[in-house]
Parts: structure tokens; C-alpha cells; sequence
């Protein structure tokens, strides 16, 4: 399966014509009648979104099958780490996301060097195809069944023991019931959705405003990925017993802090430059600390033979909050004056639409602060959250509401995200269109 041809119109050296000015009103199908007011251009193929649920969806079965390898990966990971005295508990599960954090650099400097041709808006004059990219990480995940079946160990179940579907059911459901625990899914999934609302807005600003090219931008994510596994190696050794609640408040006051100062010099145009945008790498550091904050209360609520089961609750948990989080994000901005997704605007870049798009930023912000509100539902470190393990007993109906809430909001965030994809349903407010 190749890509669609390009929305836009393509120039002489492969280049697309965004907008009509002199040295692009040639084009008579991009700028008709040898328009050059600036303008954005008309595309060569309008029909070009049309593809992105075909390809949304195989992406989507590819992302579903890496989730069920992390999964059964990272319950290996809570049993070795169960295994560690609670002083260094956690520096198991941070050594692995630590490894991981390499791989994910790696892949994306592969992405950043093969597909920064002027096909995907770079600077090369060659570039692999989206098929090319494709193979090369099918067969990389491919080879990861050999090497898990060689190096791999772990202690075989006998035939009797291993768990069948409905005593396995009856197991998380008498996890569910536990009151320590359906307070730590709901705060999975509260604290990933508000937090994660983010403004629409940004893909835009960092295309047209900070004039962020392909190479430049796979570069960065290569340094914040390298960033990101300095912060756990950092938490690793200095902050594995600091509270957790607070270090989520002292992280998200570093976030919104460091990014605002990127996020309003570039909106409002006092420096536009891809390099002085791309500077919140630095991000990646306190989002180190964010992420494993957020996992560590795994290996305090696994029990010798439910690490798999209690990650994957809360692995699921917090994955349905983060899918509901955009959900919510094109309902809030779908209402503002002006269209934070259409490039239009930022091609004519009005002082009132920065008003507006800096607006959306203030809103995403606020919502990281009121995710403050649901921190209490975290214990607040290692010793804390063993005591609620002994005496906070169990609660059916709380149990029936937090999986309740978990089923509503995948079935809610999943069919919502389906609309945004077929272009038919795409436009209608209900999802964050302009109306259909």
C-alpha cells in the first residue's frame, strides 16, 4: 500500500506550492490566472485525505499488536522488579525504559535520514518510500520472535496452573473490586485525559510559523529522545523515593513554563525560527520523570502471579485517556471563532488569529493545572500505596463505575476518532469541524 499523491502541487525541484507568490504563479492548476497574493494555493489532489482511513487503520492493527508484546514485556518487567527491596524498587522498570528510549532514538533517526526527501517536506533530493519505511520496521518486529525465543527467560507454568479465560475474568474483576486499585484506573484515565489536552494548533505553528522542516524536526525528536532517557537515568539514581504527586506538580509547572516561552514568541512572531522552536526538547526531561511517576505504582499493586493483569489494567486505562483526550480537544476548539486546523489561517497569519491560537494554548494549559485536582487518587509513594493495599478494603460499586467509565470512554473516544477519518463525517462540529 504506497501513498496518495500529494495534496498540494509540486514545484520544478519537488518543492510543494503552499502559496501563491510570483515564483509560484506559473502553476495554472495551484495558482490560477498567475494569482501571487500570497494566498494559499489550490491542491492537485483534494482528494488526497480520502486514504488516511485506509491507512489509519493498518497503522492502528500494527500499534495493536505492539501493544500486546509491551504489555506481556512489561509484566515480565513488574516480576523481576517485585524481586528488588523497596529502597531501589523501580530501578528495574527504569533500566528497561531506559533501553527502550534507545530504540525509539534509533527509529526515528532512520525516519528523519530516509524520508527527508521533498516528498515529505525535507531538504534531500532522494528519500525511501512510506512502503520502504514500512518493511524496514516489519522486519525488525519480525525479528524480534526469534530473539525473545533465545534470550528471554522466564519460569514455565505447568498445564494445570496456566489461567483460562473465565477464572482469568474473575481474577481482574476481584482486581477491579479492590478499592486501592479502582482508585489508582481512575486516575489513570482522568489524569491522561486533562492532561493531555493540547491545542490542535500545533502541527500548524510548527509548519507555517516556525518554518520547521523534516530533518530539523526528526533531529530533535532524536535529542529528545536522548533527553528523555537522561531524565530516567536521572530518576533512576536520584529520585526513585521522592514524592510522587509532587514531582507530577513540579514537572508540569517545568512544562508549561518552558514551552510557553517557545510556544508565544513564535505565535506571536517576536522569533520564528525552526531552531529556537525545536529548543523544547528540553521538555523531555521532566517528562521522564512524568512518565515513570505514572508506572511505578504497577510493581506496588502486582501480587506474585497478576503483573501482566495489573499492568495491562492500567496500561489500558491510561491509553483510553490519552485516545479521549484529542476527542475532547477538537469538541473544546471546534468552537473558537476561527479554525485552528486550517492552514488558511496561518498563511495569512492576522493578529487576531494569533489571539486566538495563543488563547488555545492559555486553555491547554489550565487544564494541566487542573489536573492537580486528581492527584490525591495517587498514593504518594511506595510505602503509602502498600497501605492502601492492606486497608482500604474492596468496593463492588466502585469497581462497576470505573469499568463502567473505562467501556463508555473507549467506545465514546473510539467512535469519535472514526468520524475525524472519513472526510463524509469529518467536518461535522460534533468531532471539531467547521460543519458539514
Amino acid at each position: 500500500l504506497g501513498l496518495p499523491e500529494p495534496y498540494f502541487c509540486r514545484d520544478h525541484d519537488g518543492s510543494y506550492i503552499v502559496e501563491c507568490t510570483e515564483k509560484t504563479a506559473y502553476h495554472s492548476i495551484a495558482c490560477p490566472n498567475e494569482r501571487s497574493d500570497g494566498t494559499q494555493a489550490e491542491p492537485c489532489n483534494a482528494r488526497a485525505p480520502d486514504s488516511a482511513g485506509t491507512i489509519s487503520s493498518l497503522m492502528a492493527l500494527a500499534a495493536f499488536g505492539y501493544m500486546v508484546a509491551d504489555v506481556a514485556a512489561d509484566g515480565l518487567t513488574v516480576t523481576l522488579a517485585q524481586t528488588e527491596t523497596q529502597t531501589i524498587r523501580g530501578y528495574t522498570q527504569t533500566t528497561a525504559y531506559l533501553t527502550r528510549s534507545v530504540g525509539m532514538a534509533t527509529s526515528v533517526a532512520i525516519v528523519g535520514l530516509c524520508m527527508n526527501g521533498k516528498l515529505y517536506n525535507g531538504t534531500f533530493a532522494w528519500s525511501l518510500s512510506f512502503s520502504s519505511i514500512c518493511m524496514i520496521f516489519a522486519f525488525a518486529a519480525v525479528a524480534m520472535v526469534p530473539l525473545t525465543w533465545k534470550f528471554v527467560r522466564e519460569d514455565p507454568v505447568p498445564q494445570s496452573q496456566r489461567a483460562k479465560l473465565g477464572p482469568y475474568a474473575k481474577s481482574a474483576w476481584q482486581l477491579m473490586n479492590a478499592r486501592h486499585f479502582a482508585a489508582v484506573c481512575a486516575f489513570s484515565i482522568l489524569y491522561s485525559t486533562v492532561r493531555s489536552i493540547e491545542s490542535p494548533a500545533t502541527v500548524l505553528v510548527t509548519r507555517y510559523w516556525a518554518g520547521v522542516h523534516n530533518l530539523q524536526q526528526k533531529t530533535a525528536s532524536l535529542a529528545g529522545q536522548l533527553m528523555f532517557a537522561l531524565g530516567l537515568a536521572l530518576v533512576r539514581r536520584y529520585l526513585l523515593n521522592h514524592s510522587w504527586r509532587r514531582l507530577l506538580i513540579v514537572t508540569t509547572v517545568i512544562l508549561i513554563f518552558v514551552d510557553a516561552i517557545f510556544v508565544f514568541c513564535t505565535v506571536f512572531d517576536v522569533i520564528r525560527n525552526q531552531y529556537f522552536f525545536l529548543c523544547d526538547v528540553l521538555l523531555e526531561l521532566p517528562t521522564a520523570v512524568e512518565f515513570l511517576v505514572t508506572t511505578y505504582y504497577v510493581v506496588e499493586a502486582a501480587d506474585a502471579h497478576n503483573g501482566g493483569m495489573v499492568y495491562g489494567l492500567l496500561t489500558t486505562a491510561h491509553n483510553i485517556g490519552l485516545s479521549l483526550a484529542p476527542v475532547i480537544a477538537n469538541q473544546i476548539f471546534g468552537l473558537f471563532p476561527m479554525n485552528l486546523s486550517d492552514s488558511a489561517n496561518f498563511i495569512e497569519d492576522s493578529t487576531r488569529f494569533r489571539k486566538v491560537v495563543a488563547g488555545s494554548y492559555i486553555i491547554a494549559y489550565l487544564f494541566s493545572v487542573i489536573a492537580w485536582a486528581i492527584l490525591p487518587l495517587l498514593p504518594n509513594q511506595k510505602d503509602q500505596a502498600q497501605a492502601r493495599k492492606r486497608t482500604w478494603g474492596t468496593s463492588r460499586s466502585l469497581a462497576i463505575a470505573v469499568t463502567a467509565s473505562l467501556v463508555l470512554c473507549f467506545i465514546y473516544s473510539v467512535s469519535t476518532l472514526l468520524l475525524t477519518v472519513f472526510p463524509a463525517t469529518a467536518c461535522l462540529k460534533f468531532v471539531g469541524g467547521p460543519g458539514c
